[in-house]
């Protein structure tokens, strides 16, 4: 089991996070013509409350669909991880499943619950205020995980050369466990983070400071 290696998993995430990302990035470019129509006309327009559930609905939906993909990668670990830590025969291959079904309960926890949050939000109550808080929430959240993600990678790249040096094959199975686990969840929450920064820049024009249009100023504190 030595000659263990990540680099096909990785690639695999890669491609399957991109194909998450085209819809995303291809959708803002057709209604064009109906964004700047919604920033000529008054605060409270029925074009531009339209304009404006249309982009929550968007956001929802958008981040709905990056759980679902969440859900499919943390059940996939569990059940797989659950049944090969019971019959393989390869301490090291026994030590990774073991993590990567362990790892994934509280990341599954964070799935159902993310579920639950969006579950809440209706696209028709939301005013600009609520749309542009519930957006930041979102990206201080994501930046949160994309912290997280990183110690879990390091303490795997720890994991696995203390493995090594001990002659502990667990802990090396756990390493390289972390080190895929922190891996996808990187590429997974950077690219959920970009995505929603994309989204929130289409509503910034929303807000007018001046107060002639109608719109929203505020001052988000990091």
């Amino acid at each position: 089991m030595r000659s263990f290696r990540l680099r096909p998993l990785l690639a695999f995430l890669v491609v399957l996070l991109c194909s998450m990302a085209v819809p995303a990035r291809a959708a803002p470019e057709a209604p064009v013509a109906s964004e700047d129509s919604a920033f000529r006309v008054p605060g409270g327009s029925p074009e531009r409350e339209r304009f404006l559930r249309d982009l929550n609905a968007e956001r929802i939906e958008m981040n709905r669909t990056a759980v679902w993909l969440l859900t499919g990668w943390t059940v996939l670990n569990l059940a797989v991880g659950t049944v090969v830590y019971f019959t393989a025969e390869d301490p090291v291959w026994r030590g990774f499943h073991q993590m990567n079904a362990l790892f994934n309960v509280p990341v599954l926890g964070a799935a159902l619950g993310s579920f639950a949050l969006l579950a809440a939000q209706d696209p028709e109550r939301l005013d600009l205020r609520q749309s542009l808080f519930r957006g930041g929430l979102l990206e201080r959240g994501l930046l949160v995980g994309i912290t997280l993600d990183v110690a879990s990678g390091l303490l795997g790249l720890y994991l696995r050369e203390r493995g090594l040096r001990v002659g502990s094959e667990r802990l090396e199975g756990w390493g390289h466990a972390l080190l895929l686990q922190g891996a996808f969840l990187l590429l997974f929450d950077t690219s959920l983070l970009v995505m929603n920064i994309r989204h929130q820049a289409r509503l910034l024009p929303l807000v007018d400071p001046s107060g002639r249009g109608g719109g929203v100023a505020f001052v988000v504190r990091l």
